[in-house]
């Protein structure tokens, strides 16, 4: 019975097929028909327009052209002059022969092609009809034959036997097709029989169990033959298009739900060596990326319904062996000069698709906790994605995409999983990955010549590893192994760098160095003792960076000047800004570690400069060790333990102020400075501890011992180095203005209060002096800025008048002193300020300090009446209640005026005599406005007559110096 069925159906897919396959036959007789009329057609018209060009103009005028024939119906261009009538005995004269075409030298330009439009009633029509008849087709064919599987009509092996048929008589009937010129029909039919016969065998073999696998491999084997040699000898990409789709249909549509990854992996792969052999062969490159969606699409279909942990292996034998497929396919094509875009997106696809079954991965315990299959199932597959990279123009954008890729995996099995037990595991990866990426941007060369300030971003990729260190850090893994497996990475950016040319990815490193041993110090336990590791690794890394900057900046002679400046400044920085993260956070009460360590490093670093003929490294030298020596005496410093920090401190200055004396370049400048400006800050911190725990030692004797060190270099300089001390040379400049602080702080520390102000006048008028025997201009800006802040003070600080209480001694007391010397200061000062005045800030100088100068004078004269009159301890100011006090108000204002009208005619100073002229109105406005009222008889008449006799005496200098003398000859006459 089921047999009879069975033949049923075969006759009536016979009977549907058969008058289609006659139809189509006539069909073509037809279009044979048609097609050799329009060949005729065309030729006739080729040689009716060919004909027409050969006949010349000559020609033409030679020979009469008759009229038309009357025929309106027909307008017939005849090839040439229809012949007269032969008359006999008459013999027509002989045709002039035509001369030869001219050719011209310039050949004609080509005519522009016109793209046709698109017939999209006829693509319709003929394709895309065609090509949707065949796959619906097929589809009924398989719903017909799920039917018959499921109410078991028809047995298993009559399945199978009609399924056969049907396949290869739709490829026969579409071969036929295709031969009488219904090459759109035929294909679609061809296709659809393709289809057929893969279902059929994969059926036969897998659900039915009527073939063993190799019997089932090579009779697909032979209809993958089939499909090429068809699409081969057709030229039919929708028989390879159609014959694509139902071959990822099929494990679909006939599903029976059981796991088989063996067969349903296997016949992938060989549904994709068809579609390459097709390729290889007929170019048609975009079946690759098809066939890599297809095959992504069923991994992860599987996965989603099938995976489970034992199915692991099968998960990468499966991801790992299609991208191999692919990269293969890549590279033969590669070979016949093709592929391009879609062999390398179908690679690519593969790559990221096996990555992404990584992430996946990664949501179960059991296989992220076994890193040796997971790791190298992500390393292989980042491998294949390099290995692509390698082939191409631009490999930056496609190693870049993998390896951030590939950081992120790690990033996340580092944030879920890692623990003590897998943290070699952990950092293995890491430098792995690091020296995976590395190679791949050393080797092989870019095929495209990059200039030399172009970034090339694949090469920060390996550094990606810090970051990972980073998370181990931040889990409180801090063993020893992490900071070896930072140095290996920090030594692969070195090689980076060397090989690039470029120094940007030892900055990298050492910013991510930074924040690792940031990230270590910070997790860390307060009361941690294992405080010799942290500055292990602090001075460790810091003269390792500092040493590779140095050597790069030798090497690369490509890099930027500032860059190789820079780069080994920012080196040097870095261990004391670890060094200061551990004073910060760790309760380091015995400086000595800390001190030790940033000795060492500072010796290194001027050991280094010395060798690499580099000054400026002195100067981060010293600016690291006063931040750290700073930073602890803030911090942790105790009275009760000073001796340490003192001894220390004393080492540091012999060390920096010592320093220029074995400077290879003394010539240069920036030693001495640094020896110089190390005194101060080293002074600074010595003063501190002596006056909070050895009070009797603080005098004058401790800047005075500062002095001998400078005075000494500054005999060296002139006696030994043989410099001229009004060469204005910086060296001599810095040692002499370290000299004369010194010799200026005697004075604050041995007294108090006023003797700081005198201090700072006294040294800014030294350094004024001092620039007339070493004429360096800085001198002079430094002596004018320290006599306007003794200005300020004393003009400005309320709290100045309050340093002493009054004494009975009247006139002679602490303000003459104070204010005198500091106006000394200021005036002469202002008169030593000689020329050159070149820049704005000289020329404005000296009157600054005239006026400066004149106002704490006049200063000093109410301050000496308020002292005369004030009663009690205090000096109070106050314009009533005495009248003795407030007519010498008057007065001395009044003879101030007078003082200043003198020295603005003597000078030929219009701003001297306006001030003067201002104060003696200021004056006359007291005289009327508050004296005339408030002054007894006696007091305002000796007011007034003493301002009218200083105005009288006004007037008559002004009349006899200023007034310009009258001609006396012009008066006589």
């Amino acid at each position: 019975m089921e047999t009879a069925i069975g033949f049923f159906l075969f006759f009536v897919l016979a009977v549907l097929i058969v008058p289609l396959v006659i139809a189509i036959t006539h069909a073509s007789r037809l279009r044979s028909i048609e097609s050799t009329l329009k060949k005729l057609t065309e030729r006739l018209t080729v040689l009716e327009t060919s004909a027409h060009e050969d006949v010349s103009p000559t020609a033409r005028e030679a020979t009469p052209v008759p009229p038309p024939l009357p025929v309106p119906a027909i307008a017939a261009k005849p090839a040439s002059p229809p012949k007269p009538p032969l008359v006999p005995g008459s013999v027509p004269p002989p045709l002039p022969i035509p001369p030869p075409p001219l050719t011209s030298a310039v050949p004609a330009p080509p005519l522009p092609s016109v793209r046709p439009a698109i017939d999209w009633e006829a693509f319709m029509g003929v394709k895309l009809f065609a090509w949707i008849g065949g796959f619906v087709l097929f589809l009924g064919v398989v719903f017909l034959v799920k039917y018959s599987f499921e109410n078991n009509l028809v047995t298993p092996r009559m399945r199978i036997v009609i399924g056969t048929l049907i396949g290869l008589g739709l490829i026969a009937a579409g071969w036929r097709a295709t031969r009488k010129n219904y090459r759109v029909p035929g294909q679609s039919l061809c296709a659809t029989g393709i289809l057929v016969l893969y279902a059929s065998i994969f059926a036969a073999h897998t659900f039915y169990d009527l073939i063993s696998l190799t019997p089932a491999f090579a009779l697909m084997s032979c209809v993958t033959v089939l499909a090429f040699f068809l699409a081969v000898t057709l030229d039919a990409q929708v028989v390879v298009i159609l014959g694509l789709l139902g071959g990822f249909l099929t494990p679909i549509l006939l599903s029976t739900g059981e796991d088989r990854p063996a067969a349903l992996f296997g016949y992938i792969a060989l549904l994709n060596v068809g579609v390459a052999a097709i390729v290889l062969r007929k170019r048609w490159d975009y079946l690759v990326l098809l066939s890599a969606i297809g095959t992504v699409l069923m991994e992860f279909a599987w996965a989603a319904r099938f995976f489970d942990v034992s199915k692991e292996t099968v998960t990468f034998v499966v991801c790992l062996g299609f991208e191999l497929l692919f990269l293969a396919i890549f590279f033969l094509r590669r070979k016949t000069a093709g592929g391009g875009y879609w062999t390398t997106a179908a690679v690519v696809l593969s790559g990221l698709a096996a990555l992404g079954f990584s992430f996946g991965m990664l949501s179960y315990r059991q296989l992220a906790e076994q890193p040796t299959l997971l790791f190298s199932f992500v390393f292989l597959a980042d491998i294949g994605l390099l290995t692509l990279a390698t082939a191409q123009r631009k490999p930056a954008l496609l190693a870049s995409a993998a390896g951030i890729t590939v950081f992120a995996f790690f990033a996340c099995w580092t944030g879920f999983y890692l623990t003590d037990s897998l943290l070699w595991w952990a950092l293995g990866a890491y430098l792995l990955f690091a020296v995976l990426h590395t190679g791949f941007t050393v080797w092989p060369k870019s095929a495209s010549p990059e200039p030399a300030t172009a970034i090339r971003w694949e090469s920060f990729v390996p550094l990606f590893s810090l970051v990972l260190i980073w998370l181990c850090i931040s889990r409180n893994e801090t063993s020893p192994a992490v900071w070896l497996c930072v140095l290996l990475i920090d030594l692969v950016a070195v090689g980076l760098a060397l090989v690039t040319s470029s120094i940007r990815s030892l900055v990298i490193a050492l910013f991510c160095t930074v924040v690792a041993a940031a990230l270590w110090i910070e997790t860390a336990p307060s009361d941690i003792g294992d405080l010799n590791g942290f500055l292990g690794v602090t001075t460790g890394f810091g003269i390792f960076f500092f040493s590779a900057a140095m050597f790069l900046a030798r090497r690369l002679t490509t890099s930027p000047e500032s860059s190789k400046q820079s780069i080994p400044a920012l080196a040097a920085i870095l261990p004391f800004l670890l060094l200061l993260m551990v004073i910060g956070k760790l309760p380091v009460t015995n400086p000595m570690l800390v001190f030790g360590a940033a000795f060492l490093f500072a010796i290194l670093l001027l050991g280094l400069g010395i060798v690499s003929h580099t000054t400026w490294v002195a100067a981060i030298a010293l600016v690291g060790v006063w931040a750290v020596e700073r930073t602890w005496q803030t911090l942790h410093y105790s009275p009760l333990d000073a001796t340490i920090p003192l001894g220390w401190y004393v080492v540091f200055a012999v060390l920096f102020v010592g320093y220029p004396f074995f400077a290879t370049k003394k010539e240069e400048s920036v030693p001495w400075a640094v020896s110089s400006v190390a005194g101060a800050l080293q002074f600074w911190l010595i003063l501190e501890i002596v006056s909070s725990t050895y009070p009797s030692l603080r005098n004058g004797l401790l800047p005075a011992i500062f002095i001998l060190p400078y005075a000494f270099g500054t005999l060296h300089l002139v006696k030994k180095c043989g410099i001229n001390p009004a060469s204005g040379d910086a060296k001599l400049a810095w040692q002499g203005g370290a000299v004369l602080l010194f010799i200026s702080l005697i004075f604050p520390i041995q007294f108090d209060r006023e003797w700081i102000t005198l201090g700072w006048a006294l040294e800014g008028f030294a350094l004024i002096w001092l620039f007339r025997k070493v004429p360096h201009r800085g001198l002079r800006m430094v002596g004018a800025s320290l006599l306007c802040i003794a200005f300020v003070r004393l003009a400005l600080n309320p709290a100045v008048l309050e340093y002493h209480r009054r004494t009975p001694h009247r006139i002679w007391n602490w303000y003459l002193y104070a204010y005198g010397i500091a106006s000394f200061c200021l005036i002469v000062g202002a008169r030593l300020f000689r020329p050159p005045r070149e820049s704005v800030v000289e020329r404005v100088a000296p009157p600054l300090l005239y006026s400066l100068g004149t106002i704490l004078i006049f200063l000093l004269l109410n301050i000496e009446i308020a002292d005369y009159f004030s009663v009690g301890p205090t000096l109070t100011f106050s314009f009533s209640g005495n009248f003795a006090r407030d007519m010498s108000y008057s007065i001395a204002w009044a003879l101030f005026a007078f003082a200043l009208l003198l020295v603005g005619m003597r000078q030929k100073s219009g701003a001297v005599r306006y001030a003067g002229l201002a104060l003696l109105l200021v004056t006359l406005a007291k005289l009327f406005l508050h004296d005339l009222g408030n002054l007894n008889q006696l007091y305002r008449i000796g007011a007034f007559i003493g301002v009218a006799l200083i105005l009288i005496v006004i007037s008559f200098v002004y009349q006899r110096f200023l007034v310009p003398k009258v001609d006396t000859t012009a008066a006589g006459n």
